[in-house]
């Protein structure tokens, strides 16, 4: 039974994935349509969306946002767990080791981790052809 309603509850989601998408992607369509786009452009534009998507489906890799029950979680929960996920980014890039962060040794101190983690960074999932800034 609960078997059953898995696989319905997720039949359900991928085709509202997917509806999701058609709409977007006609919206897309008429708006190229009305604004008189080059065939060219307009078709550079469609080939990057589709190729996008694509990769995005191929990617499985859960991001936080993704995670609703994370949100629920108490702070310093919260806190310990984006320290660990993002350990690895203080350790191996240069710029946490310069002498403005040092505190001990040669890492970035606790609070100073805590504060940019919690604070200034996040993770995010591009695709080919998608800018970061």
């Amino acid at each position: 039974s609960s078997f059953l309603t898995s696989i319905t509850t997720t039949v359900t989601a991928y085709r509202k994935k997917k509806g999701d998408f058609n709409a977007a992607y006609s919206l897309l369509i008429q708006y190229l349509q009305e604004n008189e786009i080059p065939m060219e452009l307009g078709c550079s534009i469609l080939d990057l969306v589709g190729s996008q998507k694509a990769q995005r489906e191929r990617v499985k890799r859960v991001h936080e946002p993704d995670v609703v029950l994370l949100k629920s979680m108490p702070k310093s929960l919260q806190q310990s767990l984006k320290l660990h996920v993002y350990r690895p980014i203080f350790d191996e890039h240069w710029i946490f080791n310069i002498n403005i962060f040092r505190k001990v040794g040669n890492s970035v101190g606790w609070l100073t981790r805590l504060k940019i983690c919690c604070e200034a960074m996040s993770q995010v999932a591009l695709v080919g052809g998608q800018d970061l800034f």
